[in-house]
C-alpha cells in the first residue's frame, strides 16, 4: 500500500479547489501542498477510506478536474 496519495489539479478552475477541500473535510486527512496540487500522507488506520468513493460522492465528475495519483 501507498504511504500517500496525491490530488492534482486538472485546470484552474475552483471546483478543482472546492472537491479537494470537501475531500479533506470528510477524510480529516491533512494536506501537504505539492506542485499541481495537495499530498495526503497515508497512516495506518487511514488506508481504510475509500479515496475513489469518496470523491465520486462529493462530485461525480471529480475526474474532470482532478487526478488521482498513487505512487505505488
Amino acid at each position: 500500500m501507498a504511504d500517500h496519495i496525491s490530488l492534482l489539479k486538472l485546470d484552474d478552475s475552483t471546483q478543482a479547489e472546492r472537491i479537494m477541500d470537501r475531500f479533506e473535510q470528510r477524510t480529516g486527512l491533512l494536506p501537504e501542498p505539492t506542485t499541481g496540487g495537495r499530498m495526503y500522507a497515508l497512516a495506518a488506520d487511514e488506508h481504510e477510506v475509500d479515496i475513489v468513493q469518496t470523491l465520486t460522492m462529493i462530485d461525480e465528475d471529480w475526474t474532470d478536474h482532478l487526478a488521482l495519483q498513487d505512487p505505488a
